[in-house]
């Protein structure tokens, strides 16, 4: 009984706790230890009791509020320092100069974009997040725009009064660039590299060589060690988003433009086609 109060009052000594803690750390930087400690993790990972004991132990944890929010404080200020973060970017980047792991990663590009239920369960989810996705942005004013986008929308107000920019219609269920109420038109601006240049055709040889152009750089690492998603995201936007959102329109019965430059929109100007 004596031993376990005189315990409990070590624990509560600060001076006492940081001893153990330092002494805890040079045992565990011993190679042999290390060596033991790995061996013991990989039997017990090993084991399928013990892999479905430590699930079950994981989601009760994450399930207690108060856990997750002492796990969060903790990551954030792991996460805020930067020998932490030099260490994940090399870690990240050895890990996906493995080519077992490039070869998976390409693989699961490949199936998810050839996969029609991906597509649309991908498209469900965007269209689903698009009204949240644009009250917020207009109250904060954070829609991205690029210059060209910007000349076009002064470009378009020269021969359309009533222009609007970034609108939202329950007929179309994205953020149009431009929109005329007197004309009920959309147009859109696909001047981004994203948007690949010109409508996307799957029987185009040119089209077919820059998709896979697209999909071997999307495995490729950036500086922080991570593979390229941007490219990721320009084979959606260019073979499924934009060719969803020119059906749509043509299912709804809609009026829809779509530019690629600035050039294509004056020429529709000057044709004075409305």
């Amino acid at each position: 009984m004596h031993r376990i109060v005189g315990i409990k009052k070590a624990c509560l000594n600060p001076i006492v706790m940081a001893r153990k803690v330092k002494a805890g750390v040079e045992v565990n930087s011993r190679p042999e230890v290390k060596e033991k400690i790995r061996a013991i993790a990989i039997a017990n990972h090993s084991n399928p009791e013990f892999k479905l004991k430590h699930s079950m132990a994981l989601i009760k944890a994450n399930a207690n509020p108060e856990v997750k929010k002492r796990r969060s404080i903790a990551q954030k200020k792991v996460w805020s320092r930067q020998d932490a973060k030099e260490m994940q970017s090399i870690r990240s980047k050895k890990l996906h100069s493995l080519p077992e792991i490039k070869r998976r990663h390409r693989a699961g590009v490949i199936l998810s974009q050839s996969d029609p239920e991906y597509r649309i369960n991908l498209s469900k989810a965007i269209k689903s997040a698009q009204p949240k996705v644009y009250a917020t942005k207009k109250k904060n004013g954070t829609f991205r725009k690029s210059k060209p986008e910007d000349n076009i929308y002064i470009l378009l107000q020269t021969v359309i009064s009533d222009l609007k920019h970034h609108y939202r219609d329950f007929r179309y269920p994205w953020v149009v660039d431009y929109y005329s109420p007197s004309l009920d038109l959309f147009i859109e601006y696909n001047g981004t590299w994203f948007h690949g240049g010109e409508p996307y055709d799957s029987t185009n040889p040119n089209h077919i060589v820059k998709l896979n152009d697209w999909r071997k750089k999307s495995e490729e690492i950036n500086f922080q060690g991570k593979t390229k998603k941007s490219f990721i995201h320009a084979i959606h936007t260019w073979t499924v988003s934009d060719p969803l959102k020119v059906a749509s329109a043509k299912n709804n019965g809609l009026n829809l433009l779509v530019f690629y430059n600035e050039k294509q929109a004056k020429e529709w100007i000057q044709k004075g086609e409305r």
